[in-house]
């Protein structure tokens, strides 16, 4: 089987601490040392890191979102958050 280019879309990513951002962090770091490229796409939820980085060899871009705040219909989820801007 030859090398793929994976991109996967992931709400919830590193350095946000999360079940599912914890996953989806291992999943494409397994991936890059069997030898993939491996870019993830998930929201720019903290501000102190990059829009654009490569951490442990995964290519991460952070698109701008729109976070809501949490509430109890958000079950106070605290990274509740929009993607679907224009200028994504």
């Amino acid at each position: 089987m030859g090398l793929l280019r994976i991109c996967t879309f992931s709400n919830l990513f590193p350095p946000v601490v999360s079940g599912s951002s914890t996953q989806s962090s291992a999943l494409a770091r397994e991936l890059v040392r069997r030898g993939h490229s491996v870019t993830v796409i998930t929201p720019h939820l903290d501000k102190s890191t990059a829009r654009h980085e490569v951490v442990d060899g995964v290519e991460i871009y952070r698109l701008p979102c729109i976070r809501v705040p949490p509430t109890p219909l958000t079950l106070n989820f605290p990274w509740v958050n929009f993607t679907f801007t224009p200028a994504n």
